[in-house]
């Protein structure tokens, strides 16, 4: 089997050096400087093998069969490439695992060229890859990138041969141009370019193109709070950031411990009619945590799970019952795990509290019952859901259990990967929740655990507050922050962008893995599958302002960050219900 590995990087130095060559021609003192360090980098990063270059296997007959012009074409990949010997594949699949898995993968049924792209060199090549197109070479056999970055390279040269955006698919991992043909609010055709007539047509060059957005908690305050936020107001938040799904916790004022309740619920849902609104059952009556519910009737009346949410049950028999209960019925009771009398503080216990002169949070509340759910759930040998952890212990925890198959499930927010406790000293109340933000270990294991499957969604606890009620001293403050609108660029900004997650990680963790614990047919797109999509540029910056919010409480750590991740379109069941 012939094999030609090329690698762009040894020239895109040459290039650096004759460029540097010149500069020192002309004296020019700055730009030499630049270009050196520039060498630098790239050279840091040669281990040997020259490992940071991505070989990609295409069929031999994609190269050698394009009606006498591969001649010119390998002449000029030869021109700027250097070969691969054997050992050093080797050598490179051994320290990458990534690369180790696609040839494999293709191997078997492919012979011949591998062309060697990297994201950092296509901005120095889009000519030569158009070229290629104009030659014949489809695009699908030159898309030859290392799938676990995210850069605007990548985005720029997928729309430079295509016009198109990403269409992610989490299922294999990798990111394709598609184009999505949607009829009567459902996905009737994916393919690389659709002939077909329509009423309305999105470009969505240099933009990624995501299943919707499932946000399975949050909070909308309505009925009883409604000077925080409205089903109405909430709902615009939700789909401003993407969210195509919300799912209501059940700290309302009635309770939705009754279908009488939670029918009146989904009938504002329905009037307001922007994204698909799936409210909580509560566990107990009231949330006073004495008497559960009727989760059957809660259940038929349209209850997605249950949890008395901020209200934790304390009764352990209670709670195992309505965990038994909920799995009875194919759901499940979302613990927000609290032991109270550990609990009694404003802040995570330590240093920070302490120069603040306020009680502080210690992370056995979290942890302690934590632990409870798992014993529950692994006794019993049924499902049981953590909210919003925190802690390293709890991670911890967590993932012991599911290597012993506990059917134990849980969920993050982006301000505990994104922040320390530390910025309550900037932010003061808007960086106050329950739980708190922890210390940097804490923030730590929560990525690693994102990274490994430990954690399977993300959340934003959207917890709308009044600005009167944040003035207040940090003591006396309620807890929350709001979170739709900043979700997916903190995501993008805090994990992607440093290389901690990739695309599809995010797709796993916002949209494919919460659906499959809520039990609903999203998450994915497929044809035949409900159009819920979420479309966003990756690339674009800019400071988060209050006055960008248009959730009906301003509550935030963001607000004065940078961020980078903007989104353009959401839409639910075929219909665009917002625009950038």
């Amino acid at each position: 089997m012939k094999k030609i590995y090329y690698d762009i990087a040894d020239n895109f130095v040459k290039d650096l050096e004759k460029k540097l060559n010149k500069s020192i021609e002309k004296n020019e003192k700055e730009n030499k400087i630049k270009i050196e360090n520039e060498i630098i980098k790239y050279e840091e990063k040669d281990i040997g093998v020259r490992s940071f270059s991505v070989p990609y296997f295409v069929e031999n007959q994609t190269i050698i069969n394009y009606d006498g012009n591969n001649k010119e074409l390998i002449n000029k990949i030869e021109d700027i490439c250097t070969a691969y010997t054997d050992i050093e594949i080797e050598a490179i699949e051994e320290t990458m695992p990534i690369l180790k898995k696609y040839s494999e993968e293709r191997k078997k049924n492919l012979e011949g060229v591998a062309i060697i792209w990297r994201d950092h060199f296509l901005e120095e090549n889009v000519g030569l890859l158009t070229s290629m197109v104009r030659m014949g070479v489809q695009p699908e056999d030159v898309l030859a990138i290392d799938k676990g970055d995210s850069t605007k390279h990548r985005q720029e040269i997928t729309a430079t041969f295509k016009k198109l955006g990403y269409q992610v698919d989490v299922l294999d991992n990798t990111a394709v141009a598609n184009d999505i043909l949607i009829e009567d609010g459902v996905i009737i055709k994916l393919q690389k370019e659709i002939l077909a007539k329509a009423d309305n047509v999105i470009d969505c060059t240099g933009l990624v193109i995501i299943p919707g957005m499932i946000d399975m908690h949050c909070h909308l305050r309505e009925p009883g709070f409604e000077y925080k936020e409205t089903i109405e107001t909430g709902s615009k938040s939700a789909v401003k950031g993407g969210f195509t799904t919300i799912c209501p916790m059940p700290n309302t004022n009635p309770t939705p411990d009754s279908a009488f309740i939670l029918e009146k619920i989904l009938a504002e849902a329905k009037r307001v009619n922007l994204c698909n609104i799936l409210p909580y059952g509560s566990v107990s009556k009231g949330e006073k945590g004495e008497e559960l519910t009727d989760f059957e009737e809660l259940k038929k009346a349209g209850a997605v799970a249950f949890s008395d949410d901020g209200m934790p049950v304390i009764n352990s028999r209670m709670m195992r019952q309505a965990i038994i209960k909920a799995n009875s019925l194919g759901t499940f009771v979302a613990s927000h795990c609290e032991e109270k009398s550990v609990a009694d503080g404003a802040i995570n216990a330590g240093k920070i509290q302490e120069e603040l002169g306020v009680k502080g949070v210690l992370p056995e509340a979290e942890e302690i019952m934590a632990a409870r759910e798992i014993v529950i759930s692994e006794t019993n040998n049924v499902r049981a859901h953590i909210c919003h952890i925190s802690t390293k212990t709890s991670v911890n925890m967590i993932r012991d259990a599911k290597k012993r198959g506990v059917k134990i499930t849980c969920e993050t927010c982006p301000h505990y990967f994104c922040f320390t406790v530390d910025e309550v000293l900037t932010s003061g109340t808007n960086a106050k929740m329950n739980p708190p933000l922890r210390d940097e270990k804490d923030r730590q294991a929560i990525i690693e655990a994102l990274k490994d499957g430990t954690i399977d969604a993300i959340i934003t606890d959207h917890a709308p507050h009044s600005e009167e009620e944040k003035e207040r001293e940090l003591s006396k403050a309620p807890n929350g922050i709001i979170g739709f609108e900043t979700a997916l660029p903190a995501i993008n900004t805090y994990l992607i962008d440093k290389n901690l997650l990739t695309e599809m990680d995010m797709v796993k963790l916002t949209s494919y893995n919460p659906a499959k614990l809520l039990n609903l047919d999203k998450g994915e797109i497929k044809e035949g599958k409900i159009a819920d999509l979420t479309i966003y540029d990756p690339e674009e910056s800019y400071i988060y302002t209050k006055d960008m919010i248009v959730s009906k409480s301003k509550n935030t750590p963001f607000i004065g960050k940078k961020l980078k991740g903007k989104v353009k379109y959401t839409i639910v069941n075929g219909n665009i219900v917002y625009k950038d």
